[in-house]
């Protein structure tokens, strides 16, 4: 073993602040945050309740009734103001209007000699004689 090995290190002539941090300062910027808080929160209390004294002097809501009205089943579709049909019957028109499109044979461009044909048919017919699906 050397000598050396338990010699403290220095560095003469250099001097540091020993202590950094006056807990004191610390302490007094905590408290001083603190009270400028609940002071803030304080003030805003004051002041939104304020507002709700000086609202509710002000008279009703506009819309009284608005809470007495039951609001009515679902799904809560109104009737078409031209037919008086609901959504729901102009539904279960639709589908039927499209099965019918589907399953009959009809004219699409009788110009240009383009017709619909019921969709079961045009499976058969468009499927090969092997059976497999077409290219």
């Amino acid at each position: 073993m050397t000598e050396h090995e338990n010699v403290p290190l220095t560095n003469e002539g250099v001097e540091y602040e020993e202590k950094d941090l006056k807990l004191a300062w610390l302490a007094g910027a905590a408290v001083l945050i603190l009270v400028v808080t609940v002071g803030a929160m304080g003030l805003l209390a004051v002041i939104l309740g304020g507002l709700e004294t000086r609202r509710e002097a002000l008279g009703p809501t506009p819309l009284p009734l608005l809470d007495v009205r039951p609001t009515p089943p679902a799904p809560r579709l109104q009737p078409n103001p031209i037919d008086g049909t609901t959504g729901e019957q102009q539904l279960i028109d639709l589908h039927a209007q499209e099965n019918k499109t589907l399953t009959s044979y009809g004219w699409v461009n009788q110009e240009a000699g383009i017709v619909r044909v019921p969709i079961d048919e045009a499976i058969i017919l468009l499927t090969p004689e092997d059976g497999e699906p077409p290219k």
